[in-house]
């Protein structure tokens, strides 16, 4: 016990030789040096009582910062702090005295709450461990969860992810991805009936191109025909021309008529060519119709198909709306319950513990004896968290 109290003495003398204020207490007369000593005494004695526990709470942070040790350093840090806070009504107490006396206790009082702080910021760090811990995992949760949304959606930085549950957050990851495929899906429909829409016009193309060809060659072999007969009329002519010249005169009736046959035959032909000419233009004008009425018919049901994936995309569209609405009131509430204080949230355990006293019905007696037990232990619970509430 003795060498004990040595020790405190010595750790005082050290603490105010080893200060700024090496000559603070030297203007005084031994007396009251002395008085200024034992007042601050009691705090150096405080102080070493909490060394030991101090370093004791600093190296089970250091392996590992659990809630208990968390727990442990809180409480620490509570009572440790009193140090200071007596330190300083010490110092307000006896600074009254004179300036220069308030100038010793300053300087001793700012050394011992240098001491103190210290000890506290460790201490808080390691009490805040866990909410760090926290922060920083909520954190990573954010991130992991907008590299899984960025696949569905854009905007995915101005979400809340973190916050939400995880079986909310699979609902609306799902949410998202079924989205995302239909909306696909839909492109890929429209995509299809416009491919299916081109081909239908490409084979239309194709087939009326055949038809004007087979319709040039058929020309092209009647206008061979027609010159071949007239090469033939016109041989016949020259048989006639030298026949005439051998029978002038009892061929010039013959060849006259023959001539006025040939031409009125070839005006038969020509206007035989002219009318299957006009039969060809009034097929190509029927065909053209008939394509301008099909290129109708295929625009209105390309509208019809575009209506129909507006159709589809509002829909999709309120059903988002709808989904947002829902998970904004389910944030709303997590973050309403997440804003509740300590004092709050005892008060509702408190609740919750005294209706549990309530809550079953037992029929057999050992039963409700150990109920009524069991009432009796929830009291005693009830009353530990209201004595350690009021302590703080």
């Amino acid at each position: 016990m003795a060498q004990a109290k040595k020790a405190k003495k010595v750790t005082l003398e050290l603490i105010i030789n080893n200060s700024e204020n090496t000559e603070v207490l030297s203007v005084f007369e031994p007396s009251k040096a002395k008085q200024i000593k034992e007042a601050f005494e009691p705090m150096v004695e405080m102080l070493q009582t909490f060394e030991t526990k101090f370093n004791k709470v600093n190296r089970k942070a250091k392996k590992e910062v659990t809630k208990e040790v968390a727990q442990e350093a809180r409480e620490l840090r509570l009572a440790i702090a009193k140090v200071r806070t007596k330190t300083e009504d010490i110092r307000k107490a006896e600074k009254e005295e004179s300036l220069r006396k308030g100038k010793a206790i300053d300087g001793i009082s700012n050394i011992l709450k240098y001491a103190v702080v210290k000890k506290e910021n460790r201490l808080k760090e390691i009490e805040e461990y866990e909410q760090r811990q926290e922060a920083e995992r909520l954190e990573r949760l954010q991130k992991s969860r907008e590299d899984q949304l960025s696949a569905y959606m854009e905007d995915v930085q101005e979400r809340v992810l973190s916050a939400m549950a995880e079986d909310v957050w699979e609902a609306y990851l799902s949410l998202a991805k079924q989205k995302n495929e239909d909306r696909k899906a839909a492109e890929e429909k429209a995509e299809a009936e416009r491919l299916e829409i081109e081909a239908r016009e490409q084979q239309e193309r194709e087939d009326r191109e055949a038809a004007e060809e087979k319709e040039r060659a058929r020309l092209a072999a009647e206008n061979t025909r027609l010159k071949a007969e007239a090469t033939a009329a016109q041989e016949k002519r020259d048989k006639e021309e030298a026949a005439r010249k051998a029978k002038e005169q009892a061929a010039e009736e013959k060849r006259a008529q023959a001539a006025a046959e040939a031409a009125r035959k070839l005006k038969q032909q020509q206007k035989e060519k002219q009318a299957e000419l006009d039969r060809i233009q009034k097929e190509k004008d029927e065909l053209e119709k008939k394509k301008q009425e099909e290129a109708a018919i295929m625009q209105r049901e390309l509208d019809a198909a575009r209506k129909r994936q507006e159709e589809a995309e509002e829909k999709a569209r309120q059903a988002e709306e709808a989904e947002t609405a829902r998970l904004k009131a389910i944030e709303e509430k997590e973050q309403a319950e997440l804003k509740k204080g300590d004092a709050e949230k005892i008060q509702d355990l408190i609740k919750d513990l005294k209706e549990l006293k309530t809550k079953y019905k037992f029929k057999a007696k050992e039963s409700k004896k150990m109920y009524e037990s069991v009432g009796g232990l929830v009291d005693k619970v009830t009353n530990y968290i209201k004595e350690k509430t009021e302590t703080k």
